[in-house]
């Protein structure tokens, strides 16, 4: 199974000066919790999606064994990283997980349940 963070949009919604995968938690941008999480979990790879503010979000993750994949279409909705993701993922995977940037409670075990 393949974990896809999806790290690309703007968050408009969210009200913020930076957008919500690169908030800090304890220290440390969403986007990286998120992929740090992934990476517990019982995943065969991890793709982390990136779009808005794309080298700031890869910068985040740069450090962790990750495979990071632009939307180019981030501003089309989520429905576009979705897809940008799954072209990312594996041809042997049975399966892929999503997992948003924006749930820093979000545990490995939770990801392995699914």
């Amino acid at each position: 199974m393949s974990g896809v963070v999806l790290a690309a949009g703007a968050s408009r919604r969210f009200g913020g000066p930076l957008p919500k995968q690169l908030v800090e938690l304890d220290g440390e941008p969403l986007v990286r919790r998120a992929a740090r999480t992934a990476l517990a979990a019982r995943l065969g790879e991890v793709i982390v999606v990136v779009g808005h503010r794309g080298a700031e979000v890869r910068r985040a993750v740069q450090e962790l064994p990750v495979t990071v994949v632009d939307s180019p279409r981030w501003q089309q909705g989520q429905s576009r990283s979705v897809r940008a993701g799954l072209a990312a993922v594996a041809e042997r995977a049975a399966a892929a997980v999503f997992i948003p940037c924006d749930q820093p409670h979000l545990t490995a075990e939770l990801i392995d349940r699914l």
